[in-house]
């Protein structure tokens, strides 16, 4: 009972629904269907200097290949259909993961099917077991803003949760937490602050935590000034006044 009391908890906080819509070429029929979410999880490439590209990458339309075409319901043919994601229920609190670690094995690593290192992986050869490899950070820093939309809805940030370390096996968590229009850095036991917000924005976030406002709420978004491109760690906390 307890642990589906939890869930209910977590799914009134955290709970969201993304809608899949798949529209034929052809004839224009559509099929859609919803998936919950607690998170949204996006990628990190070279084009997504901020949470806001990535997560309009996350959102962009697609067109299935042709290993994935999908029958239509309207024409009944195999077609290549469009994929476009949307949010169908935005939730209360929104957590937005940025995919830092990327899994590479031992070939990776030294450079046997790295191009740009010389190598080539030998053919027949076999890939190294998934328990033996190795995991690899995207240390560059990524842009994101006090104030964030998701379709009708609007948000606020509240947290920023920092990983320091080389893999998700190792390393140190610390966040940053907003009261009002300070922030404060907790880090075990300890609570810093109120920290300057410039600092805050220097973070390479790994998790942030947005929470759902309207246009009228008195839980508007503390400044953080403007937004910064260059990385930062926790030495670059400092106290402020209170």
């Amino acid at each position: 009972a307890g642990f589906a009391q939890d869930s209910k908890l977590v799914d009134a906080v955290f709970g969201g629904e993304t809608r899949s819509t798949l529209r034929c070429p052809r004839c224009g029929h559509s099929s859609a269907s919803t998936e919950p979410f607690s998170d949204l999880s996006v990628e990190l490439t070279r084009e997504s200097r901020s949470v806001r590209a990535a997560l309009d990458a996350f959102f962009r339309e697609e067109r299935l290949d042709d290993d994935n075409k999908w029958r239509c319901g309207g024409c009944d043919e195999f077609v290549r259909a469009t994929k476009r994601l949307d949010v169908a229920k935005a939730p209360a609190v929104l957590v937005v993961h940025l995919k830092r670690f990327a899994v590479v094995d031992h070939h990776a690593m030294i450079g046997f099917d790295n191009p740009r290192r010389g190598g080539r992986r030998r053919r027949g050869e076999a890939t190294v077991p998934l328990e033996t490899r190795r995991q690899r950070k995207v240390d560059a820093h990524v842009a994101f803003d006090a104030a964030l939309a998701l379709g009708r809805a609007r948000y606020a940030l509240d947290a920023v949760l920092v990983h320091a370390g080389a893999t998700t096996r190792s390393g140190h968590y610390s966040a940053f937490v907003r009261r009002t229009d300070r922030w404060f850095l907790v880090d075990d036991d300890d609570v810093v602050g109120p920290v300057d917000a410039s600092a805050v924005r220097r973070q390479q976030a790994y998790v942030l935590f947005y929470s759902r406002v309207d246009e009228t709420s008195a839980a508007a978004p503390a400044p953080l000034g403007e937004p910064l491109h260059a990385g930062g760690g926790l030495r670059g906390v400092r106290r402020t006044t209170a």
